[in-house]
């Protein structure tokens, strides 16, 4: 554990503004992933160089790995918010971490099958790459590399799994809001 841990902002509002910018990229990168799987069907279609075929794949698995790490922050930041909320001091001799599960469960959110099945799987990806700093040898980005291709190749984020993301995304912001909205009608108490 670490001393005197400090976070960027213990306002909530912080936590819940940056909370959406990260969904509204993931929703972005969702779109862009719908639309290259039908481009490249397309493309099959008109007999289009195997290569460029090859480029769209690797688009794709990007932007699957974006979607799933984006939505993760989303989450992991709107539990903090709300745990900051509710005890300013809860992180001030523990960092968060990526412990996205837990964090959730600490706001008082039952996570459904689906979505603890998801975490797990980011959460893990995050201890996993935490061992491989983007700055280590070439060797570690070409690991990285095969990991994610491992991992998001022939293994789709699901509709059902976005659903089951978005819906624990908008548990949280409503939980959220409504923290501060009940915090800002509060009646000032006299000293």
């Amino acid at each position: 554990m670490a001393e005197n841990v400090e976070l960027p902002n213990s306002s909530i509002e912080f936590w819940l503004e940056q909370a959406k910018e990260l969904k509204k990229a993931a929703d972005i990168c969702w779109t862009l992933d719908e639309t290259v799987k039908y481009e490249t069907v397309q493309a099959k279609l008109q007999g289009l160089a195997t290569s460029l075929l090859e480029a769209s794949g690797d688009v794709d698995a990007e932007l699957k790995w974006l979607y799933g790490n984006l939505m993760a922050f989303a989450i992991q930041y709107l539990s903090i918010g709300i745990l900051i909320h509710k005890n300013p001091q809860r992180f001030l001799r523990e960092y968060p971490g990526n412990r996205i599960i837990e964090l959730v469960e600490e706001c008082g959110v039952v996570l459904n099958s689906i979505q603890v099945t998801f975490l797990k799987q980011v959460e893990n990806t995050f201890q996993w790459s935490q061992k491989f700093p983007q700055w280590n040898v070439s060797i570690a980005r070409d690991q990285l590399a095969g990991f994610k291709a491992k991992h998001t190749s022939g293994r789709e984020v699901t509709q059902e799994e976005k659903t089951a993301l978005d819906e624990l995304f908008t548990s949280l912001r409503n939980l959220a809001v409504d923290s501060l909205t009940r915090s800002k009608n509060k009646p000032l108490e006299k000293n």
